[in-house]
């Protein structure tokens, strides 16, 4: 099973489709935390190029909601840190090719444009930005 989701969320990346994932927290319906497993897939998934992680019964009739969506909250910004953005955009160009649209172009350049910003930003910590990371 986790072949073949690493290699769905690949192929709708290289097609240039959004990639969602679900079910990834169930036992949230119940609980205040989830297993390890499921923590473990959800950064994965982000790891994987999920562009979206759907909660469905953990917060329609779980007995956790917002802690539900403040979990997956954390477990997703802690995996995007470590999230090698420059090397996927690298091989995601690899894949798909020269030449470009117009339209590729634009996107491209808008992603650099983004990956520099968020680079210059990290390198200087703001001090109210912290009590957002819990």
């Amino acid at each position: 099973v986790f072949l073949f989701q690493k290699s769905a969320l690949h192929k709708c990346n290289m097609a240039g489709k959004p990639a969602v994932v679900t079910r990834v927290v169930d036992s949230m319906t119940d609980n205040l935390r989830p297993t390890r497993a499921e923590a473990t897939d959800v950064a994965n998934a982000v790891l994987d190029g999920s562009d979206a992680i759907l909660l469905g019964a953990e917060t329609l009739r779980g007995l956790y909601p917002v802690e539900t969506i403040s979990t997956v909250g954390r477990i997703c910004a802690e995996a995007e840190k470590v999230f090698n953005q420059d090397l996927y955009f690298k091989r995601t160009v690899k894949y798909v090719g020269e030449p470009m649209t117009h339209l590729e172009s634009i996107a491209s350049s808008a992603v650099c444009g983004l990956l520099l910003k968020l680079r210059l930003r990290s390198s200087f910590a703001s001090p109210h930005l912290d009590g957002l990371q819990g």
